[in-house]
């Protein structure tokens, strides 16, 4: 028994028919530059606790 997806049933590009990326961040990547600015900006301009 395969728990594996079938490459077909995937979600793909309608432009590129590539594999669409889910919008989450692998294991080793790292977090996108401007998402950790806004953090930043926030925690220190914003009063966060």
């Amino acid at each position: 028994m395969s728990s594996d997806i079938p490459k077909e049933d995937l979600p793909h590009c309608q432009k590129c028919k590539n594999i669409l990326r889910p919008h989450i961040v692998w294991f080793g990547e790292n977090l996108d530059d401007y998402i950790m600015q806004q953090a930043r900006k926030y925690l220190l301009y914003e009063n966060a606790i």
